[in-house]
């Protein structure tokens, strides 16, 4: 189930499903250690009344989510018709403490009193691990359940309103709880525990190990009862509890309030563009750069999905940094002014960086080698870098965007050394007799050859490091760099245009001869990284060639390219559109001066957003259902680049 919620503080990433549950549970890092990994995990609620249990993923209940417009923090509405129960929950994560707080209104929706029953499940699979070490004990002098292994420590702690005089309110802890075991002995969870509206008790189990805790009171007609729930995490007991502390009580809603204005401070630039747009893209757009800055590791590191619903599928996820998705991923950020967010992603680099100058694949948010199906030998026995050439090459573009907008000469200075020289020296280096890049990995992860892209995007970052080189007075490197870039176009402007047919080719394959794929990344690059001049025939007649391919009069998204499998349903199709290379051709037509045009694509990609303006990686297009992973990042950013470019398209 895709995530309908993301909240994050770059240390604690929380996932919220459709029915409003905890499905994804990142610490201490935005992406590391997942302890709600399994496809069948999330915290449950559940409400008993009238002698009947219901939990929220029951059949029964109507759900409806949104984002404030002015921070992370989300709003998910459950109503039960047959219950005659509504259930409204703000939820946020902190964002300067480690703790998700969830402010929970229950309203009996009947004309008569009623006893209400409200059960909070949680189960951890700490460590992103199974191997029954877990511990789930209550505190009676919190009181609160504490889930911990090793390091890891969850307290768990609520609270509801009640009237203890006419005049007088208090938060008073919940009444009832139980710990114990999921998955194994037979064991389905502690939850069923619940489904005689008692709980048993128990204080301690250890394995693989859940809990509940319940709040009981009575609803007169239309009542509404509060609940004020939270987890409170660390590397430490004491500290996890100093931190529950600090969110008890009175103290919750000045935490969530405190939340929402540093939220609303860092949004001051995104709303002052947000202002220039129609104004049925302004909240799609504040909205999707805050799913972004959600996907943003303390470290720097951007991940590019944490939904980790896709494992139902595939042996991995996507929690992880390529350096590919990070270009555009903080390309946005860049053009809006957001310059921290920029300087600690170039930090990262300078950690993860090979002393040769390159980067690898992929990297776990703390800057360790994540895995990869890149060898260093083909079949052939051929040797080879194991690397994708555009992902070194983005980070020199992003460099040269970073300085092009804040003209900060000492950070230049320190990035030129660390990161834009020896980079840049590699990647000349890299060259074929030719000028083009040596065969690698291209863009999409699957074919070894000299695409089209990657030619694009180290053209684009050689001439962007010779700009830089000159800023500096390093005429030497500047000479150096210019004359690859140059040589470079020449021979692509030679060799990547199919004439014939009138698109260019993907590539050039290790032995000489031209993948012909239409590959809808060969058009973006060639224009926007300048490699053919935007007005040139090769891209205005690839843009006409792709289109008819993929019959975009009948088909407003696209694929990647022809053929593509990759989470494909029917055979009978090119490949599912792709959020992506959809936007791509409303920049196209941007560029071009056809708003018009671009608009309708826009429009066409916000009819697919969620009600939180969520955006998945993939959309079907035969039932325009969402595939592969929700949110993807790259996505969010390009659809913030696109309304950007139609803000430029207007000043």
């Amino acid at each position: 189930m895709a995530k309908s919620v993301i909240l994050s503080n770059g240390n604690l990433n929380i996932g919220l499903n459709d029915h409003g549950l905890v499905s994804d549970f990142y610490f201490p890092d935005n992406a590391y250690e997942n302890h709600t990994l399994d496809q069948n995990m999330f915290h449950k609620i559940g409400v008993r009344v009238d002698n009947k249990l219901s939990w929220l993923d029951d059949e029964g209940w109507k759900f409806s989510s949104e984002y404030f417009e002015d921070g992370l923090i989300s709003r998910t509405t459950a109503i039960n018709q047959s219950l005659q129960i509504k259930l409204e929950s703000k939820d946020a994560v902190l964002y300067d403490k480690d703790a998700l707080l969830r402010a929970v209104k229950v309203t009996n929706l009947v004309d008569y009193n009623r006893e209400v029953a409200i059960f909070f499940h949680q189960n951890f699979s700490i460590n992103s691990s199974k191997h029954l070490a877990d511990t789930a004990q209550f505190i009676p002098d919190h009181p609160a359940i504490l889930h911990y292994r090793g390091k890891r420590a969850f307290v768990v702690a609520a609270q509801i309103l009640s009237q203890v005089s006419s005049t007088h309110h208090e938060w008073q802890s919940f009444d009832q709880h139980t710990v114990g075991l999921f998955g194994i002995e037979n064991k389905e969870g502690s939850w069923r525990d619940a489904e005689d509206g008692e709980l048993a008790g128990s204080n301690v189990e250890h394995g693989q190990t859940d809990s509940v805790i319940r709040f009981k009171t009575n609803l007169e007609p239309h009542q509404v009862a509060q609940i004020q729930y939270s987890i409170a995490c660390a590397d430490d007991h004491e500290l996890a509890f100093a931190i529950s502390n600090k969110v008890s009580g009175w103290l919750f809603q000045k935490e969530l309030e405190n939340t929402h204005r540093l939220w609303q401070d860092w949004l001051k630039p995104a709303h002052k563009f947000a202002q220039k747009l129609d104004h049925k893209y302004q909240k799609s757009f504040v909205q999707s750069l805050m799913v972004s800055k959600s996907h943003l590791s303390h470290t720097g590191a951007p991940i590019a999905s944490n939904d980790s619903e896709m494992l139902n599928h595939a042996r991995d996820d996507y929690s992880y940094c390529w350096p590919r998705d990070a270009l555009f991923a903080l390309w946005p950020f860049v053009r809006l002014g957001y310059d921290q967010e920029l300087i600690k992603f170039f930090e990262f680099c300078e950690n993860i960086m090979k002393p040769e100058g390159f980067l690898m694949h992929k990297y776990l948010p703390n800057g360790e080698l994540g895995p990869s199906w890149h060898p260093y030998a083909q079949y052939n026995g051929d040797k080879n870098l194991p690397i994708q050439a555009d992902e070194t090459a983005g980070i020199i573009f992003l460099v040269a965007q970073f300085y092009n907008k804040f003209h900060n000469t000492e950070l230049l200075k320190r990035f030129y050394k660390s990161l834009v020289k020896p980079m840049s020296d590699f990647l000349v280096e890299f060259t074929r007799e030719d000028g083009l890049p040596i065969v690698n990995y291209e863009l999409w992860e699957m074919y070894f050859l000299s695409s089209t892209y990657t030619t694009s995007i180290v053209y684009a970052a050689l001439n962007s490091a010779a700009e830089l080189a000159r800023e500096l007075g390093k005429a030497k490197d500047a000479l150096k760099w210019q004359a690859a870039a140059e040589k470079m176009q020449i021979t692509a402007r030679k060799e990547l245009f199919n004439t014939d047919r009138g698109y260019f080719y993907r590539g050039i394959l290790p032995d000489e001869s031209k993948d012909q794929t239409i590959d809808t990344s060969s058009l973006y690059g060639a224009f926007i990284f300048g490699l053919f001049d935007f007005d040139s025939y090769e891209v205005q007649q690839s843009l006409r060639t792709l289109e008819e391919r993929f019959d975009v009069d009948q088909n407003t998204g696209v694929p990647r390219f022809e053929n593509d499998v990759y989470y494909r349903q029917n055979n009978d199709v090119d490949g599912n559109y792709w959020i992506i290379t959809t936007l791509w051709r409303a920049e196209f037509y941007i560029a071009s001066g056809d708003i018009e045009k671009a608009k309708s694509i826009i429009d066409w990609v916000l009819d697919r957003a969620s009600s939180t303006n969520i955006l998945p990686e993939q959309i079907d297009p035969e039932n325009l259902n969402w595939h592969s992973v929700a949110p993807l990042t790259w996505s969010q950013a390009e659809w913030a680049s696109a309304l950007l470019d139609l803000i430029a398209a207007d000043e």
